[in-house]
C-alpha cells in the first residue's frame, strides 16, 4: 500500500521526468509529432521508474527531500531519451546526409 509520502514522491518523479524530457526536446528536437509523443511517454515512464536508481549514479542527487526526488526524475527523464535519441540518430542510415544538408542550410546556402 502506498503512503502519502510515497505517492508524493511518485508524483515528483513523474513531474521531474516530464521536465527532463522537455529539456531533452530542446537539446535534440524530435523529428515529428509522433516522435515527440513517444519521447514524452517513454521518458516519463522510465524517469518515474528509474529515478530512485539515479541517486546512485548521480550521488549529489541522493536524498529523501522532495527537491532531490524532483531533480532525480528530471535527470533520469532527460538522460533516458537523450541517450536513446542520440543512439537512434547515430545508427540511422541517412544521418550523414541529414547532417550535411543541415550544415549547408545553416551556412545559408539554401539548397
Amino acid at each position: 500500500m502506498l503512503t502519502d509520502d510515497d505517492t508524493n514522491k511518485l508524483i515528483y518523479r513523474a513531474f521531474g521526468a516530464l521536465i527532463g524530457v522537455m529539456a531533452s526536446m530542446v537539446m535534440i528536437a524530435p523529428e515529428g509529432t509522433r516522435n515527440a509523443l513517444y519521447r514524452v511517454v517513454v521518458s516519463v515512464i522510465c524517469g518515474t521508474i528509474f529515478a530512485p536508481v539515479a541517486g546512485n549514479i548521480f550521488g549529489f542527487l541522493d536524498g529523501p527531500e522532495w527537491e532531490l526526488v524532483l531533480a532525480r526524475g528530471t535527470a533520469t527523464g532527460f538522460s533516458v531519451w537523450f541517450i536513446l535519441e542520440a543512439f537512434a540518430r547515430l545508427f540511422s542510415t541517412n544521418w550523414i546526409d541529414r547532417l550535411i544538408v543541415e550544415r549547408l542550410r545553416l551556412k545559408g546556402d539554401g539548397k
